[in-house]
Parts: C-alpha cells; sequence; structure tokens
C-alpha cells in the first residue's frame, strides 16, 4: 500500500504493519492466538494513523 502523504518513516513501519497483518491473517499463523497476533502489531506501532489505514485496507 503506498500512501505518499505520510513521512519516509511512516510509510517504512506501514509496510511491516502490513507485512504482520498479512502473516496473521492469511499467511501460516492464521491459527496463532490473537495475543501473539496483537503483540506483534504492537511490536510494530501503537500509531492509531497507521492502525488506522491498514484495517481499512485489511477490510477491502
Amino acid at each position: 500500500m503506498d500512501v505518499p502523504s505520510l513521512p519516509q518513516r511512516q510509510r517504512l513501519l506501514l509496510a511491516e504493519l502490513s507485512s504482520v497483518a498479512r502473516r496473521y491473517g492469511t499467511d501460516g499463523m492464521r491459527d496463532a492466538p490473537r495475543e501473539a497476533a496483537v503483540a506483534a502489531v504492537r511490536a510494530v506501532t501503537d500509531d492509531p494513523v497507521l492502525l488506522g489505514i491498514q484495517a481499512g485496507a485489511a477490510r477491502s
């Protein structure tokens, strides 16, 4: 996902967040405990803007 209006650092975090979401949402870790998925997301960021962007992307 490309959000050119975000600063470079946030775009990098968003790419990492997207990777974590894909890993826990559709790839091999889909059956992992929810707590593990939440911890993996929190390890990347707690930025509400980035989390909101990723949540919107996941719903599409």
